[in-house]
């Protein structure tokens, strides 16, 4: 309905005019904004569903072979790299994110934990083996991602690449267990994306602070799926610094995915609103943890 009067007043100049304005947009918006946190407190979480897709966001990881690992300075670690990846659902995002460092930063060495809670899910990812229908099912995916990824005979069937496989280990993971670092090791990265916010707030915070407890002294946090007023709570009460790059691009991205659900269902995500004084806190997907001595 909104959307329907809005088309409607544009068609006379004023009224457009004063729509484009800073408080015409605001008058739009924060309605909507409060409805989207009723749905938050009302709905439902669905904690077995996955946004996760292939290539799903490229500015992101644009932002991983550069800002990122600029920050972390691989050559001075004196060791790998070490990712960490949890709820990986189907492996489509720590594929991703092997390839595009094999591919573009050919230059670092690294190795990659990812695991998730299903045990048919972690086998499943160890095969690596994808229908088209699971690799092709998102319009910002690319050819060249593809070819460079996947090796396919028929076109139906794709296979992870060996030089990308041989980066990742599989293993069943609980987000919320206690001794997760035991099996995973000290992460430089971690990537826990697309969870949050299919759970409870409460267990969504738990999760957050036992993640914390992987992070080396100096590391990157990659943290798509999270209400972001949450994201920005927690990530302000921890100390983990927005990364200031390319957030409104980013952010974009992952609203094409998942804007259709905004704002009446708790998984939709607000449209950018740079007006917002924790604009870059709230939106940003990346973020910097430094512990200081």
């Amino acid at each position: 309905m909104v959307e329907q009067i809005k088309t409607l007043l544009k068609k006379a100049p004023l009224v457009r005019a004063f729509l484009n304005s800073r408080l015409g947009r605001a008058m739009m918006y924060w309605p909507r904004v409060l409805r989207g946190r009723v749905a938050l407190r009302t709905s439902d979480r669905s904690p077995h569903e996955s946004f996760t897709r292939f290539f799903r966001n490229p500015t992101q990881l644009a932002a991983l072979t550069g800002p990122t690992l600029d920050f972390l300075d691989p050559a001075s670690l004196g060791r790998p790299l070490r990712i960490v990846v949890l709820a990986c659902s189907n492996g489509a995002e720590p594929y991703t994110f092997a390839s595009t460092i094999v591919n573009e930063r050919s230059d670092i060495e690294f190795e990659m934990i990812a695991g998730d809670i299903k045990e048919e899910l972690v086998e499943k990812c160890q095969q690596g083996i994808y229908t088209r229908e699971e690799v092709y099912n998102h319009e910002t995916l690319c050819d060249d991602f593809v070819s460079r990824t996947f090796d396919s005979e028929d076109g139906q069937s794709y296979q992870v690449r060996s030089n990308i496989m041989k980066h990742v280990e599989f293993l069943p993971l609980d987000a919320l267990d206690a001794n997760l670092v035991e099996k995973t090791g000290k992460a430089d990265i971690l990537l826990l994306q697309n969870v949050l916010f299919n759970v409870e707030p409460e267990m969504a915070q738990k999760m957050f602070v036992n993640m914390l407890s992987l992070l080396n002294e100096k590391a990157v946090v990659f943290l798509d799926g999270v209400d972001l007023h949450q994201r920005a709570k927690l990530t302000k009460r921890h100390g983990l610094q927005p990364l200031n790059y390319q957030v409104e691009k980013i952010h974009e991205e992952v609203r094409q995915i998942r804007k259709e659900g905004w704002p009446q269902l708790y998984w939709g995500i607000e449209p950018y609103w740079p007006h917002r004084k924790d604009a870059l806190r709230r939106y940003a997907t990346i973020y910097l943890h430094e512990t200081r001595t």
